[in-house]
């Protein structure tokens, strides 16, 4: 298979980079490669750069040095590409930052950080030629550095994403108090077709992923349930 060099230019919060979960989301004959919760301390410019060399992805983000402010904070970006021929697929994701401005050479000091490594395979596809399909960025969530930042008091169900979707979706939702929740999908019929999780998280925000693929297309309801709020979205389902 050959190289295909991918580039997508997106504003995120970031230098200095520190950690992330990477992930990959096969929705049938494409895939979305991604970093969950990056940490990072202020905005940047930045490209995002994907070559795929036989079966084996290298995926990098690289901060241009284009700095806007924005303190310590969080966020979730991927991209999606389709067109793969069907099989087995391993990504490396990578960052390389910069950490420092060199006067003598007049030129940013970068660093190579390696974010992690995901495995992925493809059982068809129907797209010929393989290219960028999307991309998404998530808002920047800051970071909790001191006792006088606020945040929002309420339960939040954030829009799922990609919604419409196939196979698989992104939940991502915001807890104002550690909760023991009920995080479940129903039917149009109000039965419940899958329990996605129960168990207790701590406040802040949070994402999960719902594979619907062995239920029939059509509309559902993601509920999140504590002891004292239900909050709801709906997800239209496509196969």
């Amino acid at each position: 298979m050959k190289k295909y060099p991918i580039y997508l230019i997106i504003f995120l919060c970031s230098i200095y980079a520190q950690t992330g979960d990477p992930y990959a989301n096969v929705n049938y004959d494409s895939v979305e490669i991604g970093i969950l919760d990056m940490n990072r301390n202020c905005g940047a410019l930045f490209v995002m750069n994907a070559q795929l060399n036989d079966s084996i992805f290298t995926i990098t983000a690289t901060d241009t040095g284009g700095l806007t402010l924005c303190g310590n904070c969080y966020f979730d970006v991927s991209i999606t590409v389709g067109g793969l021929d069907p099989g087995n697929y391993s990504a490396n994701i990578y960052s390389y930052d910069i950490y420092d401005w060199d006067a003598a050479l007049e030129t940013w000091i970068r660093d190579t950080t390696f974010i992690g490594n995901v495995t992925f395979s493809i059982i068809e596809t129907n797209i010929d030629t393989f290219n960028i399909l999307s991309s998404y960025q998530s808002p920047c969530t800051p970071a909790q550095s001191t006792s006088e930042e606020t945040h929002p008091m309420e339960y939040i169900l954030l829009n799922n994403h990609p919604n419409p979707f196939n196979n698989s979706t992104r939940i991502e939702f915001y807890l104002p108090t550690n909760e023991f929740i009920d995080i479940s999908v129903y039917n149009v019929m109000g039965q419940k077709v899958s329990t996605l999780k129960q168990d207790f998280y701590s406040a802040g925000y949070h994402t999960i992923n719902w594979n619907a693929s062995q239920n029939p297309s059509g509309l559902f309801f993601i509920l999140i349930s504590t002891r004292t709020t239900t909050i709801s979205k709906k997800v239209l389902y496509i196969k």
